[in-house]
């Protein structure tokens, strides 16, 4: 299908966008409020649209106040100057968006001009696209995997800054220590104790930069683990083989780069993730992603440790390796999860923390009120299936 949308915007650009690229209209036409003109929403999905290969994106300001005796004529007129514009061609009223009363009027409007108006409604709960042409009703799946993830985030307002997934054969050096990643994975609750070493070690390595990547320090760290193993020995021993840590001299280690500090710091959780969500074949997957949201340059990136989309649902998953403390931690944790959650997932996706360590019954019962996929400890084993389960 060709021809001309018209799409009435709101907060919410996933229903007009996944109609955009399901049918590729030869030209789309933006009916942008002043309200959502303030909130930079027209703007934002008509750069969208052309990033995407959009060649004619109009953009329709001018909506005349809240009532359907304002709404109506100014629908009608729009509508007999897309009549004129594209004559014989298809025109298509998107409705999906705008307030109920802008939907109303512009159907009113777009039916008084066309004798057989089309009408389309994005169904994401049932994933089908509705129309309406004159006495005719029909649907058509929505198809499973229309949007990725720079389409997903650059809808609501993200510009994707940084994803280390994506660093020259960073995907191979995965794969290469996934045998580690999942061993530590399996038995995270007998290395507890090796965790606690080497992410005091970790941590200092680095030195903190305000407003900036922390600074690597290729210096010598001591690693001794408290009442260590069989699982701690077979785990020490693979980190060795791999040779993340460099021996200096007796429990005195160098990190083998940055990514090998990062990695057994608990970047490895973000990797088990990936390599999960790798495994069932999921249409589009990224682990450590920087994302600013708005025009400031100088405003500050947010960090997602995986997102995943399929289905075009997203999921966005935190990882946590280290000791909590007290509740105040877990707060900040769960406070930051619901408002990245929020910001990106809308009604759109799943809010997932993965956590090595036990959490508290009340973190628990902050983490379900938030609507946040909690797994702890061995729960971690039924990431891939849980998923699964989420995204089918």
């Amino acid at each position: 299908m060709s021809g001309v949308h018209v799409c009435l915007i709101s907060a919410q650009a996933m229903p007009n966008f996944m109609a955009v690229m399901r049918y590729r209209p030869d030209a789309v036409h933006l009916v942008v409020t002043k309200e959502m003109h303030e909130l930079g929403m027209g703007e934002r999905f008509a750069d969208l649209l052309q990033q995407s290969g959009c060649q004619e994106v109009v953009i329709h300001r001018s909506v005349p106040g809240t009532g359907l005796v304002e709404l109506v004529p100014y629908a009608v007129r729009i509508a007999s100057e897309l009549a004129t514009r594209y004559e014989g061609s298809d025109i298509v009223l998107n409705f999906t968006g705008g307030t109920k009363l802008l939907s109303m009027a512009f159907v009113f409007g777009f039916q008084d001009v066309f004798e057989n108006c089309k009408l389309l409604y994005t169904d994401t709960d049932h994933r089908r696209f509705e129309f309406m042409e004159g006495n005719t009703c029909f649907s058509d799946p929505i198809p499973v995997n229309l949007i990725n993830i720079p389409q997903y985030i650059a809808a609501q307002g993200g510009q994707i800054i940084g994803v280390n997934s994506d660093l020259p054969g960073w995907k191979n050096r995965c794969e290469g220590r996934a045998d580690l990643t999942h061993y530590l994975a399996e038995y995270v609750v007998e290395l507890d104790h090796l965790f606690d070493a080497l992410n005091s070690a970790s941590g200092k390595a680095f030195r903190r930069v305000v407003g900036s990547r922390d600074q690597f320090l290729e210096s010598v760290q001591t690693v001794r683990v408290n009442e260590p193993n069989a699982f701690v020995a077979f785990a020490w021993q693979r980190i060795l083989e791999l040779k993340l840590l460099i021996p200096v001299e007796a429990h005195r280690y160098r990190f083998a780069s940055e990514e090998a500090a990062r990695y057994l710091g608990g970047f490895w959780l973000e990797e088990y993730a990936f390599l999960a969500a790798s495994k069932i074949g999921l249409h589009d997957i990224r682990c450590g992603l920087s994302v600013r949201f708005g025009q400031d340059r100088s405003a500050p990136l947010n960090e997602f440790d995986l997102v995943a989309i399929h289905h075009n649902r997203v999921v966005l998953v935190e990882c946590k390796t280290g000791n909590f403390g007290d509740e105040t931690k877990s707060d900040e944790v769960l406070y930051k999860l619901d408002a990245l959650g929020t910001r990106l997932a809308r009604v759109f996706g799943e809010k997932v923390l993965l956590s090595a360590r036990p959490m508290k019954d009340s973190t628990r019962q902050r983490a379900k009120k938030y609507k946040i996929e909690l797994l702890e400890g061995r729960q971690l084993n039924s990431f891939e299936n849980r998923l699964r389960k989420m995204l089918s």
